[in-house]
């Protein structure tokens, strides 16, 4: 729980000024979100912070708090579960808000790859720079400097299409 704190709910205390701290995901519930302090309401990158703040931790305190108090823990998850913690969708199948990768630091896959003679791969699957919450920019720049050695950088293309935004040399 204090990692949790610590890592994701501090950091937005102190970069919008806030207010002292909650001790606890339970002194947090009971603060209903403190204010965003006049001076930083001006800014438009601190309004927008404080939206996202606001919007993705205010109703869903209470889900977090089974995935992040030590004695609900879980360490290892099967196949089929996966995907309720890495997936950034809007909603799952009953319609509900999925939440769950947001109180879940680092997710490991383990598989067989088919080709030995290639060695060890490992692939590491970042959020996307629209999906990243406050911290993430700062643990993305950490991952990509400490531990990767080759960038891919895959991007969704417009729904409208791309046409004429990448150009092929003759």
């Amino acid at each position: 729980m204090g990692e949790f704190l610590d890592e994701v709910i501090y950091p937005y205390y102190r970069e919008l000024k806030l207010g002292s701290v909650p001790k606890s995901l339970d002194e947090l519930c009971a603060d209903k979100f403190p204010k965003l302090p006049p001076d930083k309401q001006v800014d438009t990158r601190f309004k927008e912070i404080y939206s996202k703040f606001r919007r993705t931790y205010s109703g869903n305190l209470d889900q977090y708090r089974r995935l992040v108090e030590s004695s609900q823990r879980q360490e290892k998850i099967t196949e089929d579960e996966i995907r309720q913690y890495v997936t950034q969708d809007e909603v799952d199948q009953n319609q509900q808000p999925v939440v769950n990768y947001l109180a879940v630091k680092e997710v490991e896959v383990f598989c067989n790859f088919p080709h030995e003679d290639v060695g060890n791969i490992t692939l590491i699957d970042l959020p996307g720079l629209g999906d990243m919450g406050y911290l993430d920019a700062e643990r993305l720049t950490k991952t990509l400097g400490q531990e990767v050695d080759c960038v891919l950088f895959v991007r969704m293309p417009s729904a409208t299409g791309d046409a004429g935004l990448f150009h092929s040399r003759q």
